[in-house]
């Protein structure tokens, strides 16, 4: 298995997303499953998550926080190498 935290399988184990065996790396955006449609990246101390085929999309941070604070929101931003997923809230 990959060197992926404890804290992003907690967060796809809760939405009922499978934990990645092998995946595709790309920039720090993770792919993987059937046609690669789950997906993830770093952000901030958290990552942010999800299934591009059905329009899912998480985030999980430490401490239970579920939302980026504004400086990250900023940050994520500014990441132009990560836009496919600037739509986060």
């Amino acid at each position: 298995m990959n060197n992926i935290s404890t804290l992003l399988i907690d967060g796809l184990r809760s939405h009922n997303i499978p934990v990645p065996y092998r995946t595709t790396n790309s920039n720090g955006f993770m792919r993987w499953g059937e046609n690669n449609e789950y997906w993830a990246v770093g952000v901030g101390d958290g990552y942010s998550y999800g299934n591009w085929k059905n329009g899912s999309k998480y985030l999980i941070f430490p401490n239970n926080r579920t939302k980026l604070t504004q400086q990250e929101k900023e940050a994520f931003e500014e990441d132009t190498t990560r836009e496919h997923v600037k739509e986060i809230e």
